[in-house]
């Protein structure tokens, strides 16, 4: 929605952008960052490699990435707690992974 000023709601022109922050090693960890763009803000952690807890998982020529997605209650304007068998957290962990699977060299 554009004003009839020209602004959007939050205040930006219609070619403007939202403001952009990143920050490397947010958090004690392997490696981690955070990113802020207006009101999204995403924070990420990396860790391992690990020995696998499970040997059924294991194999000699590849290794496992494992991939969980949190959000908070409030994030997406749903107002509600995440449960442990939340499927569109699930989902969403499930498509990042693959998208790293592709790309982490191991």
């Amino acid at each position: 929605f554009i004003s009839p000023e020209g602004l959007r709601v939050d205040g930006r022109r219609a070619g403007e952008v939202r403001r952009i922050r990143c920050r490397m090693g947010a958090l004690r960890a392997d490696g981690s960052a955070y990113l802020e763009q207006g009101s999204t803000k995403v924070l990420v952690r990396v860790s391992g490699p690990r020995e696998v807890a499970r040997r059924a998982k294991a194999s000699h020529d590849a290794a496992l990435l494992t991939c969980e997605f949190t959000a908070l209650p409030f994030a997406g304007g749903q107002h509600r707690p995440q449960g442990r068998g939340d499927r569109n957290a699930a989902e969403i962990a499930l498509c990042v992974r693959q998208v790293f699977e592709k790309i982490v060299q191991v």
